[in-house]
């Protein structure tokens, strides 16, 4: 499964689904680092603020928001351990991505992804 912009624009080859309530509880922890063409995706089911920890994550990553329609609402950089980053809009989904891709892919609000 692939990770990409809807301009063609490959984001992730390696992705990922968090898909039982357990399995986004642990998300990225106790990992050491994931590769640089890794995401990970979470369905939330239905729009609502999404809050994702950084606790026992130890490295930074970036963290995409996005609505039903998988049009980015929010875009973050996290820290290694830096508590909880809520999305500052109701959004359906949120991918885990290694640190830089926001900027190397080029995202920004109003993009849309598909996978």
């Amino acid at each position: 499964m692939t990770l990409r912009k809807s301009d063609g624009t490959v984001i992730a080859t390696r992705v990922e689904h968090a898909g039982t309530p357990v399995r986004q509880m642990i998300g990225l922890m106790f990992r050491r680092s994931i590769p640089q063409d890794y995401a990970l995706i979470f369905d939330m089911r239905w729009e609502q603020y999404i809050g994702i920890h950084m606790l026992f994550v130890f490295f930074p990553i970036d963290l995409v928001y996005l609505d039903s329609n998988r049009q980015i609402v929010d875009l973050r950089h996290l820290r290694a351990w830096t508590g909880i980053a809520t999305s500052k809009k109701p959004a359906r989904y949120a991918i885990e991505l290694p640190d830089g891709i926001i900027e190397r892919g080029g995202l920004k609000v109003g993009d849309i992804l598909d996978w």
